[in-house]
């Protein structure tokens, strides 16, 4: 059981039931129009005028065209995820005692509580989602090599792993990383879901990284002439 003397984030333990109570309440002051949950879930532009996902407090996105209200924690080898459907009346609460992605479980029980509109839901997923694409050596050999970002102090090696490109930091296991198209990939983990690489004169000169809702365009300077740590081997 971890343990913190500070108070604040990763300070709450909690189980399924109190989440549960929790949401039931959250959902009694959603009715009743309460002006602090309101501003908990207003969400706010970004310099481009994007929304944001995320709001003061909690992620608000669309499900099916209903609001989904959502949170997740992690710490050490802890993840959960909270999930509510005010329009549905439900929400789901996933605690894991293992390093795994809880939020994709949440909206997987979420399916199986809504039924009636699942076959609409896979079909509009169908036709929406980005299908990955086959990366041939020639082209994966041009976004091999090390990345840094001057803001972060720290890098990541992007090299070839039985025939995959991987994304390599001294922190994480390796990566496999999903081409999306030209000069575009996503990873599994949330610290690093998007990568989008970045030229100058034909050349890649480094990548703008996303994680989760709460990085984006990161920027990454490619390490010119240091190529090592591509093969896949640790050097």
């Amino acid at each position: 059981m971890l343990s913190f003397a500070n108070c604040g984030t990763t300070s709450l333990f909690t189980s399924v039931e109190d989440l549960a109570t929790w949401m039931i309440h959250l959902q009694e002051q959603r009715a009743s129009g309460d002006p602090a949950l309101k501003r908990l879930t207003e969400r706010d532009a970004l310099n481009d005028e994007a929304e944001n996902a995320h709001g003061f407090g909690l992620t608000a996105r669309e499900w099916r065209g209903a609001d989904a209200i959502q949170h997740s924690g992690s710490d050490a080898g802890f993840r959960s995820h909270l999930l509510m459907i005010p329009e549905h009346g439900f929400g789901v609460a996933v605690l894991c005692s293992v390093p795994c992605g809880p939020q994709p479980l949440a909206f997987e029980v979420a399916d199986h509580l809504d039924p009636a509109e699942e076959e609409k839901s896979n079909n509009q997923g169908h036709q929406s989602e980005t299908q990955p694409e086959t990366l041939a050596e020639d082209v994966m050999s041009q976004y091999l090599g090390e990345y840094e970002s001057q803001e972060l102090q720290t890098r990541y090696w992007l090299l070839m792993k039985g025939g995959h490109l991987c994304v390599r930091h001294q922190r994480h296991r390796d990566m496999e990383m999903t081409y999306l198209g030209i000069d575009r990939c996503k990873g599994s983990q949330r610290f690093l879901n998007a990568i989008r690489f970045t030229r100058n004169n034909g050349q890649i000169d480094g990548f703008l990284a996303d994680g989760g809702d709460r990085v984006r365009s990161l920027r990454f300077e490619k390490v010119e002439g240091r190529r090592e740590n591509t093969t896949g081997e640790h050097a």
